[in-house]
């Protein structure tokens, strides 16, 4: 079962609940046009194919890389919207979504650790002022072959 089922299903009862409310029960009763089916089954077949093709990028680029090419698709849709319909958003909430794709451009990944930092986290670096022989005992007992140490 992938984890997000049992949300799914958990969404069922509330989602009839706002369907019998709404009359979106009585809108289902008609027949769906067949345009209607062919749209829907289109729309079926590229999200399946973006889904596919999203996760085959996913694992030839960074996550990075990724992002960017999220970030320009977002920009893409955002303009052919403008283009293409009449109902869009206004002036305001485009420049504010413009805002916030231009913000997004400056996450950088965090810089990886160096060599010498990342031995300051070691557990034979946590306390350096024990002598190296005496951080080989764990219970009494040296780790090392020698003397046991009591």
């Amino acid at each position: 079962m992938q984890p997000c089922t049992p949300q799914n299903i958990l969404s069922i009862p509330p989602m009839l609940i706002i369907a019998v409310f709404n009359g979106d029960i009585e809108v289902l009763s008609n027949p769906l046009p067949m345009s209607g089916i062919i749209t829907l089954l289109l729309s079926c077949v590229a999200g399946l194919g973006m889904s596919y093709f999203s996760f085959a990028l996913r694992a030839a680029i960074s996550a990075t890389s990724f992002s960017v090419i999220g970030n320009v698709c977002k920009i893409l849709t955002i303009v052919v919207n403008l283009l293409i319909w009449d109902e869009h958003s206004d002036a305001v909430g485009t420049v504010a979504l413009f805002a916030c794709l231009f913000m997004g451009s400056f996450y950088r990944e965090a810089p990886l650790k160096s060599a010498a930092s990342s031995k300051i986290g070691s557990p034979k670096s946590a306390v350096p002022l024990i002598d190296r022989k005496l951080a080989d005992v764990e219970g009494g007992v040296r780790k090392t072959p020698g003397k046991a140490v009591e």
